[in-house]
């Protein structure tokens, strides 16, 4: 398929934009991480914008998704789908840890194709 897949997914969340949100650039998921809570984990080998205070220094370029609920579900089903066909993905953050205590909780992300 042809021209950019465009995976809004954490709009499902809700449609305003977290304040001071941070974000990556395009890059692919070298690590998926799945937890005994329902929190997925996952890095992306991409530059990122400035870190919340929350997110574990050594690890800048990990981020979290709550798979414990329909739209966590949704996202990492596309995240699962973007790292098995080998895509680069660029994530948006709500700069807060509230999934996972060091670890920037995903607002939406795009599939580029």
């Amino acid at each position: 398929m042809k021209g950019k897949i465009v995976s809004f997914i954490g709009a499902i969340v809700g449609l305003s934009s977290p304040a001071h949100a941070s974000g990556s650039d395009y890059g692919l998921i070298t690590q998926i991480y799945g937890t005994h809570n329902g929190a997925v984990l996952f890095t992306v080998d991409a530059p990122r914008g400035p870190l919340p205070g929350c997110q574990y220094a050594a690890l800048p370029k990990r981020w979290a998704i709550d798979a414990s609920t329909v739209a966590g579900q949704a996202q990492v089903a596309v995240l699962l789908s973007a790292h098995a066909r080998g895509k680069r993905v660029a994530i948006s953050g709500i700069h807060s840890c509230s999934i996972w205590g060091d670890t920037e909780t995903v607002w939406y992300f795009v599939v580029e194709d």
